[in-house]
């Protein structure tokens, strides 16, 4: 590495406190310290800075998209209305209508999230960490549960007691408040429980990517500025 570049890191290292506590930072808190890795990281690693820009910017990109198609689902997703014959003591097949607006954006964030994760993941695993992270395996199960459970969670009609399916209104809210008998899925049937259950595992695949993703950065830095300052010193002879 050049003198220049190992005196950058050793006066940032000088002022930077790693660890994995940043995962429980608050925001102000990770943009500063994102911004300290991204100048330790255009010291230690030159060659892929740009690289790494990228990837950050599509992920940055993708994760917003995700979750903003997402929440707008939780309160516009409407019932199907070829489900309204559904009963649950006869059996009704009904072809799953193609996603179309949010729900189509949801699913193209999604998979692209995937991909970018499949082939960034590979990319850092091998030029960066020399490794496989097990921050970055969780980060990939976690977007691939999402996007296969993504089907499971979305409702064709929900069951209110007292109220016929056409009555009932949009979103996913509704399912905390009110009296939910069953919610049908293109999947199966399901009880207010187990539906819930699988909602929620599958909402909390947005922290658990942020939270794994944040970690496998932070002790990607950390591991080779250890090997930078335990690295021998140069002198006139060496």
């Amino acid at each position: 590495m050049p003198r220049c570049a190992q005196r950058i890191l050793s006066s940032k290292l000088a002022n930077t406190h790693f660890g994995t506590s940043g995962l429980t930072s608050t925001l102000p808190g990770m943009a500063g310290t994102y911004a300290e890795f991204r100048n330790i990281g255009r010291a230690t690693f030159p060659k892929y800075q740009r690289t790494l820009d990228v990837i950050g910017a599509l992920s940055i990109i993708l994760l917003v998209g995700v979750t903003v198609t997402g929440i707008w689902q939780f309160f516009a997703h409407e019932s199907n209305p070829q489900w309204f014959a559904y009963a649950p003591d006869r059996t009704l097949v009904v072809e799953p209508p193609l996603p179309t607006g949010m729900a189509l954006a949801h699913r193209f964030f999604a998979d692209g999230a995937g991909i970018v994760a499949l082939f960034g993941g590979a990319w850092f695993s091998y030029r960066i960490a020399h490794r496989v992270p097990v921050a970055l395996m969780v980060t990939f199960v976690c977007i691939l549960f999402g996007v296969f459970t993504e089907a499971l969670v979305r409702f064709n009609v929900i069951k209110i007691t007292g109220v016929a399916f056409e009555d009932v209104g949009p979103g996913y809210s509704q399912l905390f408040t009110r009296d939910v008998e069953y919610v049908v899925t293109d999947a199966r049937q399901q009880s207010r429980g187990a539906f819930l259950l699988l909602f929620v595992a599958h909402l909390a695949t947005i922290p658990i990517l942020v939270g794994f993703g944040w970690w496998s950065i932070v002790r990607a830095v950390e591991r080779r500025a250890a090997e930078i300052r335990n690295a021998p010193k140069r002198t006139w002879f060496t």
